[in-house]
């Protein structure tokens, strides 16, 4: 793992036992995030991006569990250290903005008990001391600190978003992983968020991986993006190059299914054919194929790799990997 890679995801699986069968939310995943960047991990829901950013805190329990690959964060894999040792890098090392604060946060203690609890079960503080760091914290993420003797249900939802990412900065995390951090948020809040994302990363120097499926979000605020489909790692690359020149299928169409306010009424909205695989049986070959306006007869048959098809812009498609069927005739997806 090079310098500029703090975190290393390799050959990961992520498998739910149901009472259908097991379910593999996450396929044999490799993934690099780099100091300082804002990754945008985008996708249809029940792609596996939050069970992604799960297990990259190695937070899974039953019936969830990881079945393969490694994780390496700042020279260290992860999949090595014990369930104690792993609390001690959860929230000084690693810290996790869930989705809904309201039901992440204990509707019992007030917001001051959350934060001094982190603070003082990581470092020898008193509670005076982490009371001042909490007061700092919010004054810098734009509330009074007044309020931090509030419940949580006494504050909006992007104030207790702001608590959820004083949590992740009270030990000066490396890595936040924001999982649909705005998912909650009105457009005005929303927008105020994604500023304050960026100003944190500069001020900080903070590595954010932004899990959520608006891809305008990741427009704005990513440097790379992720693109996840079925368990598996579609496309990979910078944020203007995927967006410009999406390669693979399946972000050609997420891209064409983004609504344009120059849309005229004549206009006709598109929309993917198909709908996503049952992960208990999933489609053999590429996962895409059945919706896929691209497909060969090969993608039926062999998984791609995700390769590089453009310097550090990766793929996972028969159309960019050199076989014998590459010049056949396309078949039409259904639907």
């Amino acid at each position: 793992m090079t310098d500029d890679i703090l975190y290393s995801v390799r050959n990961l699986s992520v498998d739910y036992t149901t009472r259908s069968g097991t379910v593999r939310a996450v396929d044999d995943v490799s993934l690099d995030i780099k100091r300082g960047e804002i990754l945008g991990l985008v996708g249809e829901s029940g792609c596996g991006k939050s069970t992604l950013g799960k297990a990259l805190m190695r937070l899974h329990t039953g019936p969830a569990e990881i079945t393969a690959g490694e994780l390496w964060f700042d020279g260290r894999n992860l999949m090595t250290l014990s369930d104690g040792q792993m609390r001690q890098v959860r929230g000084a090392e690693l810290g996790m903005v869930f989705q809904d604060p309201m039901t992440s946060l204990n509707p019992v203690q007030r917001v001051i008990d959350h934060i001094s609890e982190t603070i003082r079960t990581h470092e020898p503080s008193s509670e005076h001391l982490a009371r001042q760091r909490a007061e700092e914290l919010f004054e810098r993420l734009g509330i009074r600190s007044e309020r931090i003797d509030d419940y949580p249900h006494q504050m909006s939802g992007g104030m207790r978003q702001r608590v959820m990412i004083s949590l992740a900065l009270a030990l000066h995390a490396k890595l936040v992983i924001a999982d649909e951090p705005t998912t909650s948020l009105d457009v005005i809040v929303e927008a105020k968020f994604l500023d304050l994302l960026r100003e944190l990363r500069e001020e900080f120097g903070l590595t954010i991986l932004l899990i959520t499926h608006n891809i305008g979000v990741v427009a704005e605020v990513a440097d790379r993006v992720a693109v996840m489909y079925a368990g598996h790692m579609a496309e990979v690359g910078d944020v203007e190059d995927v967006f410009d020149r999406p390669l693979h299928p399946y972000t050609q169409g997420l891209l064409q299914s983004v609504p344009n306010i120059s849309l005229t009424e004549a206009d006709n909205l598109y929309r993917m054919g198909g709908e996503p695989p049952n992960l208990v049986n999933p489609p053999s070959g590429c996962r895409f194929h059945p919706r896929c306006p691209s497909a060969m007869p090969i993608c039926s048959r062999l998984a791609p790799h995700l390769q590089p098809a453009v310097d550090e812009h990766f793929v996972h498609c028969w159309l960019y990997e050199d076989h014998p069927e590459k010049e056949m005739p396309t078949v039409k997806a259904e639907g």
